[in-house]
């Protein structure tokens, strides 16, 4: 999809005189899980290709297919761990997201980034 379709989609989703529609009753429970499992029956075609499909998980970061990303260890201190911690929780984001981003960051400021 093109750069005009998201500047497009976001000025509609941002456009106040744009009524938004309702999703209708919303499905909670069993009840979803069972919507669930139809659309992705739907999509993937048997429970074994859907099982298949999850079991592959993320792809590695930067990296070419079999072969493993590179790890990145270090100590902070406990206070900002605890800061970390809760810009995780904020966020939603997990610690690997976040660090990828604070290092992009850093290569950014010292231009190195890619």
């Amino acid at each position: 999809m093109s750069d005009q379709y998201y500047e497009d989609l976001a000025a509609r989703l941002t456009d106040e005189s744009m009524p938004v529609k309702s999703a209708g009753r919303v499905k909670i429970g069993a009840e979803a899980a069972a919507d669930g499992l139809a659309f992705l029956l739907a999509e993937y075609g048997s429970e074994r290709a859907i099982q298949k499909a999850i079991r592959m998980g993320r792809p590695h970061v930067g990296a070419e297919k079999g072969e493993k990303s590179p790890v990145v260890r270090g100590a902070i201190p406990r206070g900002e761990f605890e800061q970390f911690e809760h810009l995780r929780r904020e966020t939603g984001r997990s610690q690997s997201e976040l660090v990828r981003e604070a290092i992009h960051l850093l290569l950014a400021k010292h231009r190195h980034a890619s």
